[in-house]
């Protein structure tokens, strides 16, 4: 099981952010650079890469009344899906946490929104809005690919490493 400290994951965020506002950051595949640059532990960057936009994602959904389904799926490489709560996975609920903050403070609001345009999770309202849709009563449900078949619960603990 990884392990990452909250300062540790507050400080990955950050330097994915600051890497966003770069020119050249474009796909998945340059967020995966960066953690891999910011010395990620190697178990956490694929689950990073899917989770840190989903989570600010969700936090836009929330915003609009809608509901969220804690199940979600993992598709590994070979195909195989496994389901799960993400509520109970502490990297999780991290991130979530972190993102919630982020957009209490209209100060980081800007920042915000950067991780959060990236998630599956805006892009489906975004096309239920301008398709003329309304969000009431809407359920979103996330599917994450890619994610290791043997991942396990990462372990988020307070303070510095």
């Amino acid at each position: 099981m990884a392990s990452v400290t909250l300062d540790e994951l507050q400080r990955l965020v950050q330097v994915v952010l600051a890497d966003l506002k770069g020119p050249e950051f474009r796909a998945d595949a340059d967020l995966e650079l960066v953690l891999t640059r910011a010395a990620c532990s190697p178990d956490l960057v694929r689950p990073l890469t899917n989770y840190m936009p989903e989570a600010f994602g969700e936090v836009v959904l929330r915003q609009f009344n809608i509901q969220v389904l804690d199940e979600c799926e993992f598709v590994g490489p070979d195909g195989s899906v496994r389901r799960f709560n993400l509520t109970q996975d502490p990297l999780w609920m991290s991130l979530c946490e972190i993102a919630s903050e982020m957009f209490s403070d209209v100060t980081r609001r800007a920042d915000f929104s950067l991780l959060a345009r990236r998630s599956a999770a805006v892009d489906t309202l975004n096309r239920l809005l301008n398709s003329g849709g309304k969000p009431e009563g809407t359920v979103y449900g996330g599917a994450y690919t890619g994610m290791p078949s043997d991942y396990q619960f990462a372990d988020v603990t307070s303070g510095s490493a």
